[in-house]
């Protein structure tokens, strides 16, 4: 599992929740509905693992797909101004927290399950 994976599995999980809750509405609770319990499970509880920046950089450049320059004042208008970071600390934080859910997954044996969700 690449950097990119993880990428890609972090900007989908609103339509998997959304697909979840489709699934459980129409009454199909079934392996596709299992699967996605599991998954979503898997990756909130990865970004669990997170410290308060991380998740907070992972939650609005990714999963709420701010730009660089809109998380840079975001987070700045959250904890002022003081204590924000220039835009590629924000990326570096990005890198490093990817890093540590990519090895979360690796290490949970539950990577083959992600196989056709990213």
């Amino acid at each position: 599992m690449s950097e990119n994976d993880v990428k890609v599995l972090l900007k989908s999980i609103k339509k998997l929740k959304a697909k979840k809750e489709i699934l459980s509405c129409v009454k199909k609770e079934d392996d596709e509905y299992e699967k996605l319990s599991k998954i979503i499970y898997m990756i909130e509880s990865s970004l669990e693992i997170l410290n308060e920046s991380e998740r907070e950089v992972l939650q609005m450049h990714l999963i709420d797909e701010l730009t660089w320059e809109q998380v840079v004042t975001q987070y700045e208008k959250c904890h002022g101004k003081q204590n924000g970071y220039c835009k590629r600390t924000y990326e570096r934080i990005q890198r490093k927290a990817l890093k540590r859910i990519r090895e979360v997954i690796e290490n949970s044996g539950l990577e083959q399950l992600l196989v056709n969700y990213i």
